[in-house]
């Protein structure tokens, strides 16, 4: 996911340095996380606190900044894992995961390059990540329980 993370900043915005912004992203994403409604929306937020937790750690280091969204990450990371792990019924994190965040790098590829107060600017057709995530998580269930 690194070097889709760091594609994507450097073709959108060039690892410019917004201190505000990356708190007000990264804040977002763990709200997104709190409010999920289903272990989907958890596993989406999750990755997207990766995606931003990445982004930021890219600009921070070009723009020689302390990263100031690490001490929250550092916080909530394992809290967030644990929530995700014990609604997955015996799936792998690491598997969900992983495939969670090709979903996720996949449609902010579809977003496009224009920005909208420092932000990307999802596009109308941009796919459901979320959905998406549902869907696989669902494969994976009944592969687990098929025997696969």
């Amino acid at each position: 996911m690194l070097k889709k993370v760091y594609m994507f900043n450097k073709a959108r915005n060039k690892f410019a340095w917004d201190e505000k912004l990356e708190i007000k992203m990264f804040q977002e994403e763990i709200k997104e996380f709190f409010d999920a409604e289903s272990v989907a929306e958890r596993i989406d937020a999750y990755v997207d606190c990766e995606y931003v937790i990445q982004g930021t750690e890219m600009k921070a280091i070009y723009n020689d900044e302390p990263n100031p969204n690490v001490k929250l990450w550092n916080r909530a990371e394992n809290l967030m894992r644990s929530i995700i792990a014990d609604e997955l019924d015996g799936l792998s994190f690491d598997i969900v995961v992983e495939r969670a965040r090709d979903i996720v790098c996949a449609s902010n590829e579809l977003k496009g390059k224009e920005l909208v107060e420092g932000k990307v600017s999802k596009k109308a057709f941009t796919v459901n990540a979320t959905e998406q995530i549902a869907s696989m998580v669902l494969v994976l269930k009944q592969e687990k329980k098929e025997g696969k």
